[in-house]
């Protein structure tokens, strides 16, 4: 005898969850000093290279771009002597940041 056909609404059907839960690893147990063995092992970081210092040319390059992109945000009434002003503080504390001034 044939079954009769199911009507569908158009919802593909749902698959259940596999029940079984997956296990986590272990974390590692802290040795009598607090830390774990991982962290004893690990080598010492090399302290990082300092950065050279830039040339004054690259230092004027880098001011007459920003002065350039402050007049652009300004306007056409803006004073230029101004935004080099603006600019040049700007750069230049960004490179004393950077401990390349």
């Amino acid at each position: 005898m044939p079954r009769p056909k199911k009507e569908s609404s158009g919802a593909t059907p749902t698959r259940k969850r596999n029940p079984r839960k997956t296990s986590k690893p272990a974390a590692a147990e802290p040795t009598a000093a607090g830390s774990s063995s991982v962290e004893a092992s690990a080598p010492t970081p090399t302290p990082a290279p300092k950065p050279e210092p830039i040339s004054p040319a690259e230092r004027h390059r880098m001011i007459a771009e920003a002065a350039y992109y402050l007049a652009l945000k300004k306007g056409p009434q803006s004073d230029p002597h101004q935004n080099w002003l603006e600019a040049e503080a700007q750069i230049d504390a960004r490179l004393r940041s950077e401990g390349r001034l």
